[in-house]
């Protein structure tokens, strides 16, 4: 199999040290003077909701990982297999988890 003539064509100068360099752009020198200034933004710019949602769903994935984490393995999706049986609190906290919180938390992040 022979290797594709580079003489001429789009990558003919690929790797060597005489690239044409782009043409300049409509941005003056001045706005490209430096890198762009990163840190946290200031209290007044940032969005409480969207802080609260992240906060909320950063709690609910939390919520998950104590159960899984804490039961055995089938114990996450059959409430019979978890401690303490499935009657009671133990039944309804495993209802309510998985209804309201499984999967839903990930999304919201």
């Amino acid at each position: 199999m022979s290797t594709p003539d580079r003489s001429s064509g789009p990558i003919a100068n690929v790797g060597s040290s005489t690239l044409v360099a782009a043409p300049p752009s409509s941005s003056t020198a001045a706005d490209l003077a430096g890198p762009p200034i990163l840190g946290p933004v200031q209290i007044g710019e940032r969005i409480f909701a969207l802080d609260a949602i992240r906060g909320f769903a950063l709690l609910g994935i939390l919520l998950m990982n104590i159960c899984d984490f804490g039961l055995a393995y089938p114990a996450y999706y059959i409430p019979l297999a978890g401690a303490g049986g499935a009657s009671g609190v133990n039944l309804f906290t495993w209802c309510f988890m998985t209804v309201v919180a499984d999967g839903k938390m990930r999304a919201s992040l």
